[in-house]
């Protein structure tokens, strides 16, 4: 008997596989999906106590009232600028680490070539 699959059956095995390929991948969309949810509430959470701790009058206002306060304290210019800086100071400390990074890794030589050169 000869082992050698048909033509047919070696579509049908490809076919199979790509099932396959595709539940792995809405799996690993799906898993994806939950931990940025899950990052999301923990920033949201620790951002919310940061600001309740700077500000703790804030616990006492309604939703609408809180939400109000902030749109008249970071609606105005000054509010603007002061993010912006940030944004800025930071974009900039995340440029130069990236830098640094790449430089490594450019100048880093693999242990088995070192050994033979």
């Amino acid at each position: 008997m000869s082992t050698t699959k048909t033509t047919a059956e070696r579509i049908e095995l490809q076919k199979e596989e790509i099932k396959q390929h595709q539940n792995q991948l809405k799996l690993l969309l799906h898993k994806q999906k939950k931990e940025e949810r899950k990052a999301r509430t923990h920033r949201i959470c620790v951002r919310g106590a940061m600001l309740e701790g700077l500000l703790p009058d804030t616990i006492l206002l309604s939703d609408e009232r809180f939400k109000a306060f902030l749109e008249r304290t970071t609606a105005n210019g000054r509010g603007r600028e002061i993010l912006a800086a940030i944004v800025a100071e930071q974009k900039k400390e995340y440029d130069a680490n990236n830098a640094v990074t790449v430089q490594n890794s450019n100048t880093a030589t693999p242990t088995a070539a070192r050994a033979t050169s």
